[in-house]
């Protein structure tokens, strides 16, 4: 099952700049060899969303209950898809929520850093049990190579065919805003400002006290995602050892309590909403039509 669509693969470099810290739940299992810088996500809670999102968020597939509606639309149409080739199929239940805010907090920070080097505690969430699990292992081999080929297509590479791929497709591809040409110029405009915002000077000044913060606690860093960046390099890996762990779990509670003594999410907030008003004064009707052709509740 594929992850949930955001507004844009560009907005999320928004949420990388405006905080970095939210762990990915990692076990001893798929704990790797070495460390990869990895940009996450504030930790004081989620972001309320600024005009120029407050916008956007009613296009994309960015809310969890939008999420789970598309989930069982994709389940519902493999169903009538396997139907037609003649196989059975039970839709599964929506996969849960983890809720990485709940999950990051400065006590976290102080057993396993960001969860890059060291082995966070496993997600309380389970996935639940697939209902067709039962049927499928009761095929015979030959009849397994065929629900196979009938679920997934795998002929073109760049776009998986079947049941399972042209569900997926279906919702979660075919119909975005992005991709109709009525809103081209609304799209690259909106890539266009934030690659702008990123740099903005305004976005620099915000994270001043938190950088000041750093400073006197040792580190030399403007950004909370420099600060992750420093521990293993841009580019290249760094093998786990107990100093690497207690480099990052020192960089983690110094970055997270510096967040937290200058409100740091708050300021750069602030920031990010003066600018997104902007854009929004400027494009005002082009977004309230994008809404008006694209609402998530409007079918």
């Amino acid at each position: 099952m594929p992850h949930r669509v955001r507004i844009g693969v560009l907005a999320a470099i928004v949420a990388a700049v405006v905080g970095a810290c939210s762990p990915q739940p990692d076990t001893a299992e798929n704990a790797g060899p070495s460390v990869s810088p990895t940009t996450r996500t504030a930790a004081q809670g989620p972001r309320p969303p600024g005009p120029l999102f407050s916008y956007l968020q009613q296009v994309g597939a960015d809310g969890e209950a939008d999420r789970v509606e598309r989930e069982k639309r994709v389940e519902e149409l493999v169903a009538a898809c396997m139907a037609d080739e003649g196989f059975e199929y039970w839709p599964r239940e929506p996969s849960p929520e983890w809720d990485e805010w709940e999950q990051y907090t400065l006590e976290y920070a102080q057993q396993y850093g960001y969860g890059s080097s060291t082995t966070g505690p496993p997600s309380d969430a389970t996935e639940p049990p697939d209902p067709n699990e039962e049927y499928v292992e009761s095929l015979s081999s030959s009849a397994r190579t065929e629900y196979d080929e009938a679920m997934w297509d795998f002929s073109d590479q760049e776009s998986p065919g079947g049941c399972a791929g042209d569900a997926q497709t279906t919702v979660y591809q075919d119909g975005r805003w992005e991709e109709d040409p009525a809103f081209a110029e609304l799209h690259a405009q909106y890539e266009t400002w934030l690659f702008a915002m990123l740099g903005d000077p305004r976005m620099a000044d915000a994270a001043t006290e938190w950088s000041a913060c750093m400073a006197d606690a040792g580190y030399d860093v403007a950004t909370p995602s420099d600060a992750q960046e420093s521990l293993s390099g841009a580019s290249s890996g760094v093998i786990i050892t107990p100093e690497v762990q207690k480099r990052e779990i020192d960089t983690a509670v110094a970055d997270l309590t510096c967040q937290i003594e200058t409100d740091y999410q708050t300021s750069m907030l602030a920031a990010q909403h003066v600018m997104e008003q902007e854009f929004v004064d400027a494009h005002r009707e082009q977004l309230e039509a994008l809404v008006e052709a694209y609402a998530l509740d409007a079918g």
